[in-house]
């Protein structure tokens, strides 16, 4: 059973290197940089779509510290976007989810998460306090904001260059005999 998880992962990570120099960040990749006593705010990851952020505002509300405002419907509406591939750091990490920051600033970060009772398959996705007409809900920058349809199912990812340098060194003893 073990060897067609692996077998699995070998496969996954196969088709994903044919097209990318990235790889999705798994909850596998996150065991074999800890157990290399490599720390995880040492890493690159960069996000796997663009990320919309929406938040309406109230009329006294005009001045906004990032992000552009839009007028839709008769309403100002503060939009952030973060673009496919931006890099962002691990400020924090907990056992099943991580903080990502992709722009300076103390709350201004993204939480990837993996279910409690991951596989190793599992790949870090973005988190969401709940959903709303197809809209993640999050906090961000102590604000409350909803991630677009597009950007409810985003992925972790590192530069593939990690995954390479995390292959397990082998070899088989030839054993001995007596003189």
């Amino acid at each position: 059973m073990i060897f067609v998880k692996w077998f699995a992962i070998i496969i996954v990570f196969g088709l994903i290197s044919c097209t990318s120099r990235k790889s999705y960040f798994t909850a596998a990749i996150r065991e074999k940089v800890e157990n290399k006593s490599i720390a995880l705010n040492k890493l690159q990851y960069y996000n796997d779509r663009n990320i919309e952020l929406r938040r309406e505002l109230s009329s006294g509300e005009a001045k906004v510290s990032s992000g552009k405002i839009m007028f839709i419907n008769g309403k100002y509406v503060n939009v952030v976007l973060l673009k496919k591939f931006t890099p962002g750091i691990c400020t924090n990490f907990y056992d099943d989810a991580m903080d990502i920051s992709f722009e300076v600033g103390d709350n201004k970060v993204l939480k990837f998460i993996v279910p409690a009772e991951h596989t190793g398959i599992d790949i870090y996705r973005i988190s969401m306090d709940g959903l709303v007409n197809n809209s993640g809900q999050i906090t961000y920058d102590n604000k409350l904001y909803y991630i677009q349809p597009k950007g409810t199912n985003a992925k972790l990812m590192i530069k593939k260059t990690i995954t390479d340098k995390l292959r397990l060194d082998k070899r088989v003893m030839k054993g001995r005999k007596v003189q």
